[in-house]
């Protein structure tokens, strides 16, 4: 009889010790393609027992001791768990468990509109606003009367609406840009000009372009008397942002930046044009010393309907630098000795569907606070960017539709707008951000 009692608990022990392989893929819930970088852990000790690879696959060995949970982490989605019991263990096949999983992405909840009304910065019945920057406590302001390529003006504009002084720009201009010494510069079609002001005077000077491009408009920003600069190039999916330091005159690579699947399909344009445009790449590669495939991508693919500008902005905050790069999906910090200290997970530029992503990471001028924009139903959602997490906190969702030229300062939120087939010209707005309401579900 003893002998009995011990097989029978020989095999219920054998039975409960089961080893099987637990192999999977894990999927989005919108177009189900795969999610990358979702933690597997066992929810009784927290051991992390698997993160999935590229194509959102994970694989690990695992000894049944009993129910318990698996549950799957990802910073862009809603945390999931599934049961293993008896049962799913039953469903081995040659010792392997198979199961696929679909996660739901982690959005900002329901938002409504709870600021008031926004304040009026600047509106004229004469006049829109195209583009405007600050300008210690004033504002230097872009402005047309019918349409920008007919004809604008440059304005010096007090914080009454009083314009203190006003200047015909010659050329056709298209937009401000403000540098990283807070210089401010009119671009135009053909040719720019710095902006000067004297008392509150403005006038225009011409500037030499190609001097503009090549040694102002490549740097970011200073800090500690080390210059840091970029070689962005919008028709080459790479880059490298850099440090200069007067000290010793060295340059530095800080930071690189690489889409890696557009780069690869970039490169890889050269196979399938003529023999003729071969030839020719051969010969600028000959000239110039760039590789006869850049010349070639850089002629057909960056006309390709999937090649879209890289976009990962770096800021100084707090006396640190932070690089957005969106292609390996983190927030990398870097102190003053240009050392990398930190690197956060994040997925908010992946979001679609109800909320997504509008490719703007913008930061308060005068704060240390970063932010992103979402779209939601023709609204503008502007959320805080958690460093440390990498997750959404305070958001804050704009009283108007379809609102241009966002940016923040002292807490604020500035844009220009127009009311949807209104007579009215495009008018300068500022809402102030809300303290934390945020819902997140």
């Amino acid at each position: 009889m003893r002998f009995f009692l011990l097989i029978a608990c020989f095999c219920v022990l054998s039975a409960s010790a089961q080893t099987v392989i637990f192999k999977g893929i894990v999927l989005d819930e919108i177009d189900r393609e795969p999610v990358k970088r979702v933690d597997v852990k066992l929810r009784s000790n927290g051991e992390r027992l698997a993160t999935t690879d590229e194509d959102g696959e994970f694989q690990f060995e695992y000894t049944y001791k009993g129910e318990d949970y698996l549950e799957f982490e990802h910073i862009g989605f809603l945390p999931k768990a599934i049961i293993i019991n008896k049962r799913r263990m039953r469903k081995a096949v040659k010792d392997t468990v198979y199961f696929n999983l679909i996660l739901e992405i982690k959005t900002l909840g329901p938002m409504e509109i709870t600021s008031p009304v926004p304040d009026t910065i600047y509106g004229s019945e004469q006049h829109s606003i195209s583009d405007y920057e600050f300008y210690e406590n004033r504002y230097i302001m872009l402005a047309y009367d019918q349409r920008l390529r007919k004809g604008s003006k440059i304005m010096l504009v007090d914080k009454k609406q009083t314009i203190l002084s006003e200047y015909e720009i010659p050329k056709r201009a298209k937009e401000l840009y403000k540098d990283f010494a807070g210089k401010i510069y009119v671009m135009c079609e053909e040719g720019m000009y710095a902006v000067k002001i004297f008392g509150n005077k403005l006038r225009l000077e011409e500037m030499d372009e190609d001097r503009f491009y090549r040694y102002t408009m490549p740097i970011i920003d200073t800090l500690n008397s080390k210059v840091y600069y970029t070689n962005y190039n919008p028709d080459y999916p790479a880059f490298e942002y850099y440090v200069f330091d007067p000290v010793d005159s060295s340059h530095t690579q800080l930071a690189q930046v690489e889409d890696k699947l557009i780069m690869e399909l970039y490169l890889a344009e050269y196979k399938y044009v003529s023999g003729a445009e071969k030839v020719w790449a051969m010969k600028k590669e000959q000239e110039t010393g760039v590789d006869k495939e850049i010349w070639i991508g850089l002629k057909y693919f960056t006309n390709n309907i999937y090649y879209k500008a890289l976009y990962a902005p770096m800021f100084v905050v707090g006396g640190e630098l932070v690089v957005f790069d969106h292609y390996s999906d983190y927030i990398k910090i870097y102190d003053e000795e240009d050392e990398l200290i930190d690197s956060t997970q994040i997925y908010y530029h992946h979001l679609k569907g109800r909320q997504s992503w509008e490719k703007q990471v913008l930061k308060d001028q005068t704060g240390d606070q970063v932010y992103t924009v979402l779209s939601s139903g023709g609204y503008q959602i502007l959320a805080e960017i958690n460093l440390e997490t990498g997750e959404l906190g305070n958001a804050h969702k704009l009283y108007h539709k379809y609102t241009e030229n966002i940016q923040i300062r002292d807490g604020a939120i500035y844009y220009i707008y127009r009311p949807f087939e209104s007579a009215q010209k495009k008018f300068l707005y500022r809402e102030k951000i809300e303290a934390d309401k945020t819902d997140k579900s």
